[in-house]
């Protein structure tokens, strides 16, 4: 069933203990192995990662609020995401649709209408706290692994890597031969090497 139809007809229940049932019923499981939700959070978890400005890469923590009820939902329920289309335009400034599932309506829906907190109430509060607990062990691996010393400094590597490589394919393809030879005579002067011993 898609969310936008169970969200209608959970509304339609106007009695709490309808709600609950009709939650109940589209409940598939109240436990989920480790690996399974580890597989999924770290999945959602990489659907988070932002770039600003500066190339720095971060996690988007209200994107991953979201994906959290999102994890519920893949993991304990029979529900299916409704999907929504952007409409955006490409290279050449066409105008295109694009498909995406709506993470943001389920989130604010479930939200809204208190539905998050009945399935959070059906699945157990031991189960809720052992996916909590792998979400928080996926965001401290990410950190670990982008916002350490050694990351950054990865990072800025690659990145001057990157910049010369494409600075010597643009220059390769701006200078002339002759200009070649003049430019690699005086690298050799800078560098104090004779013709001698480049041969």
């Amino acid at each position: 069933m898609l969310v936008s139809e169970f969200v209608k007809g959970f509304n339609n229940l106007k009695n709490p203990e309808l709600q609950r049932n009709f939650c109940d019923q589209h409940l598939v499981k109240k436990y989920a192995s480790i690996v399974q939700k580890n597989a999924v959070l770290k999945n959602f978890a990489d659907g988070c990662v932002k770039r600003n400005d500066s190339g720095i890469s971060y996690l988007d923590m209200v994107a991953n609020k979201m994906n959290m009820t999102w994890a519920i939902v893949f993991l304990y329920t029979d529900l299916t995401l409704d999907e929504v289309e952007d409409a955006l335009k490409d290279a050449q400034g066409n105008s295109v649709t694009k498909k995406r599932q709506d993470v943001i309506g389920l989130y604010d829906q479930f939200q809204e209408y208190g539905i998050i907190n009945v399935f959070c109430d059906l699945i157990g509060e031991r189960e809720l706290n052992e996916l909590l607990m792998v979400n928080n062990n996926v965001i401290e691996t990410w950190h670990e692994e982008h916002s350490s010393a050694r990351a950054f400094v990865s990072e800025l590597t690659d990145k001057a890597v990157r910049t010369f490589v494409e600075m010597t394919a643009l220059m390769q393809e701006a200078i002339t031969p002759a200009d070649r030879e003049k430019l690699s005579e005086t690298i050799k002067q800078f560098v104090g090497v004779s013709d001698e011993e480049t041969k």
